[in-house]
């Protein structure tokens, strides 16, 4: 219509030269007024119009053409349109108005134009004067940027909205519970294929139609009511019932429902499923038997527990109490050990005493007779045997002094361990010439006299045996002191011997005597020797009191524990 419009006018005022002057001296007003409001039209209309000769060059625009341009309407007529349009030398490739130049018939385009920011529709429509002949073209163009850039947005979401829609209809495929769709009326919309696996009924069965049309009365009730129920109060709805079959079983499902909401935000309807679960429900079946059998069993296996238990707790109770009588014996065999070892080293002493005291004195008076009645004898051969006798006076006396040393040097009573253990080790050194490194910590002090006693016993039998056995030129030993116990290395590098072997043969006498001592006063003793690697032996002993430098005989009291803490022959 703006075309024809357009023409009409263009039409009628290019007629104005062919009417007569009497008609234009009475037609001049309206003529005027005619040509005020075509005026007002052309520049009031939104779209960009121009009034192009055949010549492409620019008669008339409006004003939504000047401004789109950027130039005045003045500058712009008898200018080319291609050349302020396009920019070009050429009119563009899908020019309208070439096309209607050559046809003479309306045409219409899309061009996008960068310069002027977007994409148009471009219509022309021919322009003829009054004898038909092809003059020009109405050229309207439209800007319909906005409108490309919804279609893009509309096909954008029109392939979102199928991809979706194909991804929903391969889930409703893939799902492995049936699904179904129902209006706010009740009436059903579609299924799934699973859904008509169950029932029996294809989507078209389905479609239009409620559930009492579908289902027995006594099921469509209940599918009703909860429906219903649903409707009204809306939200996620689960409850477990029955379905029939397509081959009439009764099969146990549990149902999930939702409401849906339509474009307009109100309850457009209600989306289900259900979900076979009569295997589960047999399951449930078979587990509550199995489980009732369990209990049963469990009752009996009780009762026959209860029995064991009550035969077990006699046996622990008599176990307890043998342990109970181990205990007692093993401590008074511990005290009775220890006693033993006292009166055998109170026995020591007094044989000692009694050798030095007794029987050295009456030797000494024997030697001390020899001697004056040898010098007073006046016959050689008397006097010759005289010296022979005294000469085994001499050997008998030193015999009797090492077996009273051996038996227990008296330092040890009187000056304590540290000057009794270099004493023995000086004269142990000068019997066997096999030196002693001894190392000790600077504060030992006095210890407990069983304690003293025991750890100068063992380094007695040791060095005793590595003469006998290391074949070795040396012999380290150290003592170490903490608060709670002192500690006894003796180290050989000699020929070494099998611990293990020589426990089971019986061939180690003074280790077992060492071990028993040791366990006597609740220490550890430890051996470890391999053959041609020497023998390390440490004892450890406890004590409570810390060291002093008391002079009190026997020093601070020891530990009386009788827990063994560590016996590794």
């Amino acid at each position: 219509m703006l075309h024809l419009l357009l023409v009409f006018l263009f039409v009628s005022f290019s007629g104005l030269a062919y009417i007569s002057q009497k008609k234009l001296e009475t037609k001049d007003r309206e003529l005027i007024t005619a040509g005020r409001e075509w005026e007002s039209t052309f520049d009031a209309i939104p779209d960009s119009v121009a009034i192009i000769d055949a010549g492409y060059r620019i008669l008339r625009v409006n004003n939504a053409m000047a401004q789109r341009l950027g130039l005045e309407r003045d500058r712009l007529i008898g200018t080319i349109c291609y050349e302020q349009i396009h920019g070009t030398p050429v009119p563009h490739s899908c020019c309208p108005h070439s096309k209607l130049l050559a046809d003479g018939r309306e045409h219409t385009a899309e061009i996008y134009e960068a310069r002027l920011g977007g994409y148009y529709e471009v219509t022309v429509s021919p322009l003829r004067d009054q004898k038909g002949c092809l003059i020009g073209c109405t050229h309207v163009a439209r800007n319909i940027t906005a409108m490309k850039q919804a279609e893009k947005t509309l096909r954008a979401g029109n392939a979102e909205l199928e991809r979706q829609l194909r991804f929903t209809n391969t889930l409703l495929r893939a799902a492995p519970m049936a699904v179904f769709f129902k209006d706010a009326k009740g009436r059903y919309l579609g299924c799934n294929e699973e859904f008509s696996k169950i029932a029996g009924f294809t989507p078209e069965d389905i479609v239009g139609k409620t559930v009492f049309d579908l289902w027995a009365p006594e099921l469509a009730e209940i599918y009703h009511r909860q429906d219903e129920e649903l409707l009204k109060h809306p939200g996620h709805q689960v409850y477990e019932f029955q379905i029939k079959n397509a081959r009439g079983e009764m099969l146990d499902v549990i149902f999930n429902k939702d409401v849906f909401q339509d474009e307009h935000g109100n309850t457009g309807g209600i989306v289900g499923t259900f979900l076979d679960i009569s295997g589960r429900k047999r399951a449930e079946a078979r587990i509550r038997n199995l489980n009732e059998e369990l209990e049963e069993r469990v009752a009996q296996r009780t009762v026959e527990l209860r029995t064991v238990n009550a035969a077990l707790e006699r046996e622990i109770s008599d176990r307890v109490n043998a342990e109970e009588m181990l205990w007692n014996y093993t401590n008074r065999l511990r005290t009775l050990s220890a006693r033993l070892m006292e009166a055998r080293e109170s026995e020591r002493r007094h044989i000692a005493h009694e050798l030095h005291d007794e029987v050295g004195q009456s030797l000494t008076s024997v030697k001390l007779s020899l001697d004056r009645i040898r010098r007073n004898a006046g016959d050689p051969a008397v006097v010759s045997g005289l010296s022979a006798v005294q000469e085994e006076l001499n050997g008998l006396m030193e015999i009797v002094r090492d077996l009273s040393l051996n038996l227990r040097p008296s330092h040890l009573d009187t000056l304590g361990l540290l000057p009794t253990l270099q004493w023995h080790f000086k004269r142990y050194t000068g019997q066997t010439g096999i030196a002693v490194d001894f190392a000790c910590d600077s504060g030992i002090r006095r210890l407990p006299a069983d304690i003293e006693t025991v750890l100068y016993r063992i380094v007695q039998e040791a060095l005793t045996n590595a003469a006998r056995h290391a074949a070795v030129e040396s012999v380290q030993v150290r003592m170490d002191m903490s608060d709670r116990e002192v500690r006894l290395t003796i180290e050989d590098k000699g020929a070494g011997f099998d611990v293990n072997a020589a426990l089971e043969q019986g061939r180690t006498m003074g280790l077992s005597g060492m071990r028993e001592r040791v366990d006597d006063l609740g220490g550890s003793l430890t051996v470890r020797s391999s053959r041609g690697q020497g023998t390390v032996l440490t004892i450890a002993l406890p004590f409570l009191c810390p060291l002093t430098d008391s002079g009190n005989r026997g020093g601070p009291k020891r530990a009386q524990s009788s827990e063994k803490k560590e016996n590794i022959p």
